[in-house]
């Protein structure tokens, strides 16, 4: 999994994601900040940031590659320059008694540069010691996170049992949000019409197989949510509630990447789908902050209330729980 440093409370993930879900691989993960796409959208001057920190890690790269080709040529001067003075040792030699007395000197200078070395090492103890104390503070947040997160993610779930539902999982592959409501509609008997709802496995990187998934219906709905999405006057007036021009801009720019397989979906898709498809859709997501219940509704008379579930980034289907109080 990828940590998001957003560190925003509503982020969907709770600033965990599976790599999957966010169409990356391990070897993918930037040294500096990385930043999921909810964040980065509703934090544009920390995602201008994190971009900054990135470059500038890429400049320094680059200038240390080129510091060392620079001493690898400085030390090939230096050992043609050795050679070179070989042959004028032999006429140093009667010039060695004044070099003595000269490094008699050396060796008080040495002395003191010694206690100053010593200061240098007491500093970097030091400096050791707040590193070390900073490293402590972050884990124990991360602990006091994680905490949060089971907690909140135990009462989204006694939520659940009080609507008679259980989660049900959809394969982690990058589209689990689309997979996730073409589940919802096919338990509703709303199959959108031109929609395949075959049955497939999916099989993740790692070796495990997810049986049962409705991959091609939910190639084509995310065809349809992102077209839709982009001719939304309601999505474009919210996002203008939310931030303004800017927030604007930022959803163009979402909607122009969102076609892309794997490409993380959330209330802006949900909002579209809503109309799209005629239903009421319940989102409810577990955070660190607690847990968040949103429904988007649609235009008119609602076919049905899909109940669509997220936890540390994934969304899960729900299924109704029968022969239990």
């Amino acid at each position: 999994m990828i940590h998001c440093d957003g560190e925003r409370t509503d982020c969907p993930g709770a600033s965990w994601f599976h790599f999957d879900c966010v169409a990356m691989k391990p070897e993918d993960v930037p040294a500096g900040v990385w930043l999921c796409a909810y964040c980065s959208a509703m934090s544009p001057a920390l995602a201008s940031v994190a971009q900054k920190a990135r470059e500038e890690e890429k400049v320094q790269k680059e200038k240390e590659e080129e510091a060392i080709k620079a001493a690898a040529a400085a030390w090939a001067d230096l050992e043609e320059e050795d050679s070179g003075e070989e042959s004028e040792d032999e006429e140093e030699e009667g010039e060695e008694d004044g070099e003595e007395k000269e490094e008699e000197m050396d060796d008080s200078e040495e002395e003191d540069d010694s206690e100053e070395e010593d200061g240098e090492e007491n500093e970097e103890d030091m400096s050791g010691s707040k590193k070390s104390a900073v490293d402590a503070k972050k884990l124990a947040d991360q602990l006091r996170r994680s905490n949060l997160m089971s907690v909140h993610c135990g009462l989204m779930e006694s939520k659940l049992l009080d609507l008679h539902l259980e989660m049900y999982y959809v394969a982690p592959n990058g589209n689990c949000f689309y997979l996730a409501l073409m589940d919802l509609l096919a338990e509703e008997n709303l199959r959108p019409q031109g929609y395949d709802f075959t049955l497939v496995t999916v099989k993740l990187d790692h070796g495990l197989k997810v049986e049962n998934q409705y991959v091609e219906a939910a190639k084509r709905a995310r065809v349809d949510i992102v077209k839709a999405m982009g001719a939304s006057e309601a999505l474009k007036q919210h996002a203008f509630e939310m931030g303004g021009e800017q927030a604007v801009e930022e959803l163009k720019k979402y909607v122009a990447d969102a076609h892309q397989d794997k490409k993380w979906s959330g209330e802006k898709e949900m909002l579209v789908a809503a109309q799209l498809y005629q239903v009421d859709i319940h989102h409810m997501s577990a955070t660190v902050g607690g847990v968040s219940e949103v429904v988007w509704k649609c235009d008119g008379q609602a076919r049905a209330t899909l109940y669509i579930v997220e936890k540390y980034g994934h969304f899960y289907s729900t299924r109704e729980r029968y022969g239990q109080e």
